[in-house]
């Protein structure tokens, strides 16, 4: 896809070079990796605690819903031995949401 144009967004071949190569660490630091409904689990039970050795890449997007990803995570995480969970900054539906300080809406997880 490099030089090919998705949607309205231009392609940025020098970040998902830069994209590539951290996948790339990643996977080469996980002790497995495992298919999910989304794309692929990356895991290291001998690192529970390690937020970022323990994570799931979204190959498949689809229409996910915070909810749906964030139960998805923690069932694929959670069965690969990870204990620490730490979602990226999304925005989650007003039910799944406590109001923070900030007013803001914060996922529970």
């Amino acid at each position: 896809m490099r030089g090919q144009v998705t949607g309205s967004l231009p392609a940025r071949p020098e970040r998902d070079r830069a994209a590539a190569f951290l996948l790339a660490r990643h996977a080469s630091a996980a002790d497995r990796i495992e298919p999910w409904e989304g794309g692929r689990a990356l895991l290291a039970p001998t690192l529970p605690d390690l937020w970022d050795a323990n994570h799931l890449i979204l190959d498949r997007s689809g229409e996910w819903e915070a909810p749906d990803l964030m139960a998805q995570a923690a069932r694929v995480l959670g069965e690969g031995g990870a204990r620490r969970r730490a979602p990226a900054r999304a925005r989650p539906s007003p039910a799944s949401c406590r109001p923070t300080r900030s007013g803001r809406c914060a996922a529970r997880w």
